[in-house]
This record gives structure tokens, sequence and C-alpha cells, in this order.
């Protein structure tokens, strides 16, 4: 899905609110030279713009109450509706003018046209118009204007209001994410009674909070501060977050456009939701060398997995009394996680009271997570479980920076308990750096999915949770006669497939990785007790391949995790055809397609 970010322009901002009709004519210059560099800068930005009318529309709406409604035979209030309007749309074009001399293709739309309300609800909404032209590359332009009422005669929607209902449909159309909501005023924020900005506003502050708003007086039909805090309070349960910041200080709307840390009000939910992908190494490691800190004896490369994903719902609330995990399995029955000592359960509840100290809040956290492929059967479900719940308590949290701040991320996700976790935080092709101490153990991308077009193909010959845990069978790595000539074996595997990797070269990327998980999983038979995750399905899969590529010339790879299931390496013109024999074999019982295209993200669809 594509990423939107909407801005509202605030009133105050781009016209004298006190003075009839008096645009602010520098400071939209300057707001839509802001926006420009940014668009420049990021290719990717998709946006859709939103502005108050100040003294075009709040004077005269003061004046004749038109947000409250008015009765057909009220000349004169029907006049002020009529020059409202007139007024809105000309302060409209202003903006748009400035838009079209900076060369950006804005596109004027008239919220008069697409909403009707009862009793100032909306009730009629016809916003395809919206994803029209985002669809062909426009940016479109709304403002607050009036509204016709089925109740009430007439309204006024605030583009505070219409803004967040597009950030709505957007959503619900399954085609956009609302990366969040840029309100730009001309003050640094929601401040308390002393003048500090108050920096983060969610449901479980907002109380203790509003006692201290600092109120505005200038005129503003709509609501005022108050008025919008609760409504984007509201927005945050959908999943729309919200800023507010100062578009007179110079350089802070483009910063925030760009991704950057701004002064600002944050307004959103104590809930995140997000989904991670597994992934399969290419080369893989099987001991640990410092167990609290989750430190592994060498270096692993991974490809990430389209369609083998942990989706995740973290809550953080007052109305909690203690901290829950809930999955929800395949058959939809939901087991609540016990915090067992020495468990990889535990392990995820002390990452929740990590992060809750890293944050400075005392909330507790309701959990619910679930996967769309099977659990424990040695397809790395616990690097997306863990990657997937680590995200979400940062976003939950609101920790600002961190998820931006990738190799940062992925060394607090590997203290979740799992360090392949690591390397889901990417698309395409990463390694996880073994490294010496917490700090010099992380993940980073080899290259992005778009580098290179392979699939991964798992064959699922046993879907059942494994026998024994990954956990386990790291600790018994050391155990084997064969661990330690593995560990000199893999740094050179490391570089060759790294440089395979970036040389779009598969005879050797293939190659390696069948050699290293032989390798590994010598390491797992000859360890004390051993450990055999090989099945007569197993076996029958990777040698079939084997014969594709010797008799067949259809060039694919196998590997094996810990657990049963095959992983077929192909390319993707080859994909089809390779799933379709998989299909054929005896002990196959599925199989699911990966591309390589899929990382950690926040979703707005909750699980609850």
């Amino acid at each position: 899905m594509e990423k939107v970010t909407l801005i509202k322009l605030g009133g105050s901002l781009i016209t004298d609110k006190n003075e009839y009709k008096t645009p602010r004519r520098e400071n939209i210059r300057k707001l839509v030279s802001e926006i420009k560099e940014a668009l420049e800068e990021r290719k990717d930005l998709k946006l859709v713009i939103g502005h108050g009318v100040g003294s075009y529309g709040h004077i005269l709406a003061s004046k004749f109450q038109t947000h409250e409604g008015y009765d057909k035979d009220q000349k004169d209030a029907q006049i002020a509706f009529s020059q409202i309007h007139n007024n809105d749309v000309e302060l409209n074009s202003i903006i748009a003018d400035e838009f079209l001399k900076a060369g950006i293709p804005i596109i004027n739309i008239f919220p008069l046209n697409l909403i009707i309300t009862k009793d100032k609800k909306a009730v009629y909404k016809h916003f395809q118009v919206i994803t029209e032209a985002l669809k062909k590359g426009f940016i479109p332009l709304l403002f607050g204007d009036v509204i016709m009422d089925t109740k009430l005669g007439s309204t006024i929607y605030s583009a505070d209001r219409t803004l967040p209902l597009v950030g709505e449909y957007l959503m619900q159309s399954k085609k956009y994410e609302i990366s969040e909501i840029l309100f730009v005023g001309d003050y640094d924020g929601v401040k308390d009674k002393d003048g500090n900005i108050i920096s983060h506003i969610n449901k479980e502050n907002y109380i203790e909070v509003k006692k201290n708003f600092f109120q505005t007086s200038t005129k503003d039909v709509t609501g005022g501060m108050a008025g919008k805090v609760k409504e984007l309070l509201d927005l945050a349960d959908l999943g729309l977050s919200s800023k507010i910041i100062n578009g007179g200080t110079p350089g802070r709307l483009k910063n925030a456009l760009r991704g950057e840390t701004v002064t600002a009000t944050k307004i959103e939910s104590m809930k995140a939701t997000v989904e991670a992908p597994a992934n399969i190494a290419l080369v893989k490691f099987w001991g640990r060398k410092n167990e609290a800190l989750v430190l592994p004896y060498n270096d692993s490369i991974s490809m990430a997995m389209s369609n083998c994903i942990t989706k995740t719902t973290v809550h953080f609330s007052e109305e909690y009394k203690e901290d829950s995990i809930e999955i929800i399995w395949e058959d939809g029955t939901v087991e609540k996680q016990i915090p067992l000592d020495g468990t990889k359960t535990q392990r995820s509840f002390e990452q929740i009271e990590r992060v809750r100290r890293m944050a400075g809040i005392n909330y507790k956290a309701r959990i619910v997570s679930t996967n769309n492929f099977p659990t424990a059967a040695g397809i790395a479900s616990s690097a997306s479980s863990l990657c997937a719940l680590t995200m979400a308590l940062v976003k939950a949290a609101g920790i600002e920076g961190l998820i931006e701040d990738k190799k940062e991320l992925s060394k607090l996700i590997r203290m979740s308990g799992s360090g392949s976790a690591t390397r889901s935080v990417y698309d395409g092709f990463a390694q996880w750096v073994a490294g010496k101490d917490h700090d010099t153990s992380y993940a980073e991308q080899i290259a992005p999915a778009s580098h290179w077009d392979l699939a991964f193909i798992v064959a699922i010959v046993n879907p059942e949770i494994k026998y024994i845990s990954s956990s386990e069978g790291h600790k018994l790595a050391i155990t084997s006669p064969y661990f330690e000539k593995r560990l000199e074996e893999v740094p050179e595997r490391i570089r060759k497939v790294r440089q395979a990797i970036l040389n779009k070269d598969f005879p050797t990327l293939g190659t390696e990785m069948e050699a290293d998980a032989l390798s590994m999983h010598m390491v797992m038979m000859t360890s004390k007790p051993s450990v055999n995750y090989w099945t007569p399905g197993s076996i029958s899969v990777f040698k079939e391949v084997q014969r594709w590529r010797r008799e067949e010339g259809l060039e694919a790879y196998w590997t094996m995790d810990a657990g049963p299931n095959v992983k077929v390496l192909c390319r993707k013109e080859d994909a089809l055809e390779v799933e379709e024999r998989l299909l054929k074999n005896e002990f196959v019982q599925s199989t699911i397609y990966n591309e390589n295209n899929a990382e950690a993200h926040i979703i707005q669809n909750h699980l609850f």
C-alpha cells in the first residue's frame, strides 16, 4: 500500500484572522516552498493538503452563526452561507496559484460538493475524486467550507474535520496507509499554562493535560484547541496519528515531511499494530556465545519472506492491571501466554518492561499476535513475531525516532530473544553482524528487494510444532565435535554469499546456501544429545531439487532451518514451475510462495 501524508495549513498561519479577507501571502509562499523541497527530496511522498480559511470564513460565520444552521426564510443567513463559500474559494485559489507557480500539480477540491451532514455528522461522503487525483499524480487541495446539513440547513466543516474523513476513506480503500496528519499552525504545539510544549497527548494523559491547556483568543467557530485535540484523540483510535507543528518556523514543515524529529505536540493512541515478515537464512548461525545479550558465534545473511507474516497489536493503557500476551492460532483459538522463567515467552514480557522504561511510562500492555503460517515449525516464526512485537511496543510507547533508525531498532529487537528477528526489519537481503557486545551486534541491509527478483517456496512436509525448540538447540551446539570447524568455514561463506547477492550470481548463492544448511545440520546431528529435524519428506524434497538441477537444468536450491520444512530458492521466473513440482511430491502437504519484498511496517488495522 502507498503511504499518504495529510497536511492541514492553519487559518491563522495563512490569514490574519482578525482582519477580514487578509491573506498572509509571504507565509503561503514559504510553506509552498518547503513542501516543494520535501517533494523533490522524497520522490515517494504523496500528499493531501487542506487549509483553514481564517478571516475569509470565521468572521462572517461567527456573525451569522452559520455552523449552527439557518432557516430557509432567513435571507441574510443564506446570503452569508453563499458569501462564506465564495470567500473560501477565493482563498483556495490564492493558495493554489502559489503551488502552480512552484510547479506543483495541485487540484482544487470543494468540500461543499463532497459532504452532506445531518446535525453536523457526515452522512454522505463522496471522496472517489481524491483517490483518482492521487492515482494520477495530483495533490488534492481542500479547505474548510460551508456544508449542507439535512437537519440544520447548514454547518461548517473545517479542514481539521474534513482531512481525517479523507484519511479514513483512504485507509478503508485498502490502497493507502496514512503516515500521519500534520497540523501546521503559527504555534509550536499545545502549550501548558506555563507556556511549555506538551510533547505527547493520548487518552491516558488527556484529562490531566487538558487542565493546563493554554487557550488562544482568536475567533474560531470550529472548536478551538481543546475541541481539536479531542477530535484527534478519536482519530488516534482509528490508527491516525497527528502532529501539531509551527509552520512559521523556517524549515519546520519541510523537516517534518522528511521524517525528522521536530518540535511538536504528537497526538496518538498508545496502540500500534505491526506486520513483520519471517526471513530465511542463506548463511545461518547455530549457537550463542552470550545468552543474556543474544549474541551469536557468527554472522548470518537472510532473505525476507513476503507471505510468512506475523501481525501484532500492542496497547498500553491504565485500564490494564497486568501485562498480557495472547496468541491467535490458525484454528482461531486464543492462548494466553504465561511468563515462565527461562522461556522465550519470559523474554517477551521482559521486552515489554524494557520498552516501558525507555519510554518513561507505567501503563501495562495488552498484546495480541497471530501468524499466517505454521508456528514453531522451522519457518522462522520467532523472527517475525519478536520483530513485530518489539516494533509495535516502540510505536505504541511513542519512542520517537527509533522506528526510522533500523540499526538501533535491530539491537533492541535482538534483546527480545531472537537474533534472527533483527533481519526482519529489512526487505530484500540483510546481514546480522555477530559483534562482541550490545552496540556492535545489529542488522544491516545488503540490498533491497528491488535489487534482485528471487523467490522462496516453502514446502510444508510437517506443520506441527517441532520437538525441540531453536533456543534449546542453540545451547547444545557447542557439544558437537564439528562446531569449531563450522565456525572456521562461515566467514568465507559470508563473504561469498554477500558478493553473490551484490553480483546477482545465482549459482554461487545457491551452492553456498545448500552447503551451509548441511554444515549447520551436521552440527545439530552430532551434538549431545543429537538434534535431528530431518524427516523422509525433508530428504525427498531436497533430493528432488538436486535432481531437477542436475538432470533437467531447472536451477533451484534448497535449505532447511531448525525444523523439517524445506525452503526452495529459485529465480522469480521459475517459481511457478518449482511450486507446481513441489506440490506433486507425495510428502508435501502445501506450499507458501514468497518474494523478498517485505519488511516490518506499521499498519492501521488493529487486532482488537
